[in-house]
Formats: C-alpha cells, sequence, structure tokens
C-alpha cells in the first residue's frame, strides 16, 4: 500500500492542477492543520484512497456566491460533507456563529450529507472517526461502492462547468470550455449521463442539452 505522505502529495498535486480561480488559489496555500489531520488521522487509515475525495470544495451559495467544504466526496447518488472544526467554534461571535448554521442547514436542505469532526476527536479518538467513516461507506455505497469508476479529469471539468452554469448547455458549449471537438466531448458528456452526474435537458433520441443532475446544490468547485 502506498505510503499515506506519498498518496496525500499526489492527491493535492492532481487537484491543484484541475483546480481554477479561487480554488486553486485556496489549495496553493495548502490544506489547514484540521484538514490536515482528517485526511492523515481518519480518512487514509479508514478507506485506504483518495478517490473521489475533494478538497476546498466550492458550492454555490444564495447569499455570498460560493462557500467552501473542507472534503466533499462526490459520487452519485451521494453528495457527503466532511468538515474538520477547529477547538474553540463555541466562542464564534453571535453572526459567525448563526451564519456556521446556516450555512450547515442549506447543505442539508441542498441534498449533502453533513459529518463534522472536531480536532481533539481526529487527534485525541482518530479510530472512533475511522470506523464512523467506514460505517458512512458502507451505508450509502455498500460493500461494492469502492469499485464505480473515478472521474477523469475532463470529466470533473465538465461537472464544474455544470455546476458553474446552473442550468441547460449544449454540447458545443461544453466543447468550448474543453478546448475540444463536440465529438470528443459528447463521449465525456455520455460518461457523465451513465455515472448519474448529469442528465439530458432536451431531446429524447438526440440529446441537444444537458443539465447538472443535482441542481438545487448549483456545484462549482472551479
Amino acid at each position: 500500500m502506498m505510503s499515506f505522505e506519498r498518496a496525500y502529495a499526489q492527491f493535492l498535486e492532481k487537484h491543484l492542477d484541475e483546480a481554477r480561480g479561487m480554488r486553486r488559489e485556496r489549495l496553493l496555500k495548502g490544506l489547514g492543520y484540521g484538514e490536515k489531520l482528517f485526511a492523515k488521522n481518519a480518512w487514509w487509515p479508514a478507506i485506504g484512497s483518495f478517490d473521489h475525495l475533494y478538497p476546498e470544495f466550492m458550492v454555490r451559495d444564495v447569499k455570498r456566491g460560493y462557500r467552501l467544504i473542507d472534503f466533499v466526496y462526490l459520487r452519485p447518488p451521494h453528495r457527503i460533507a466532511f468538515e474538520a472544526d477547529g477547538y474553540h467554534p463555541h466562542q464564534l461571535d453571535r453572526y459567525a456563529f448563526d451564519d456556521d448554521r446556516e450555512r450547515q442547514n442549506m447543505l442539508v436542505l441542498d441534498g449533502w450529507k453533513v459529518f463534522r469532526y472536531t480536532i481533539d476527536q481526529l487527534k485525541d479518538r482518530p479510530k472512533e472517526v475511522q470506523r464512523q467513516l467506514q460505517q458512512i461507506m458502507g451505508t450509502f455505497y455498500g460493500k461494492q461502492g469502492m469499485e464505480q469508476a473515478l472521474l477523469t479529469p475532463k470529466e470533473l471539468s465538465l461537472l464544474q462547468f455544470a455546476g458553474s452554469r446552473g442550468d441547460a448547455f449544449t454540447p458545443q458549449e461544453a466543447a468550448e470550455w474543453l478546448g475540444l471537438t463536440v465529438r470528443q466531448t459528447l463521449a465525456y458528456l455520455h460518461r457523465l449521463v451513465d455515472k448519474g452526474h448529469l442528465i439530458p435537458a432536451s431531446g429524447e433520441k438526440r440529446i441537444r442539452s444537458y443539465m447538472i443532475s443535482y441542481p438545487d446544490a448549483d456545484l462549482e468547485s472551479m
């Protein structure tokens, strides 16, 4: 099995290569103490792979434009958010406390499963978190869940594009985003439909447009 440090470095490099805009700026600074603790003490020992896990994932927010989630496990039919909370969340001012709770409530209303862990849990009781992560995977995906195919960089880029649009888009528009021909792009679109990330928005025998399959979340990891 690959060492954590090597897998972690490859994990960050992969997402840094794929990231754009604000998300790329955030990843360039490196993950925070709590986030790396989650990856090292909990996720890696429990799951043994960073497949489907996305750090510093950006979700569209009606009030603030975008909000960051520490980690997202993005694989149909579920969207799971993991947060590594700091030492003293109770010391937030009233506005920040209210905003934090509203943020979580909106994620749940948009169909996310949200799990939050404290620094103390991740540092002092990691095996408890590891067991819960394994329970989460078993509950939502079953024994065969980890065998599903990964998103390729092109598929991820298309998913980001679909999330940023929030409405229907044509194969031509997607091709311009990817810098590929329409024919090449259609192969990626069809795979994302098969994996449950996109749905046809118009057309039956010949699909003329597509849209993201979970529009309420309006995702974009940029």
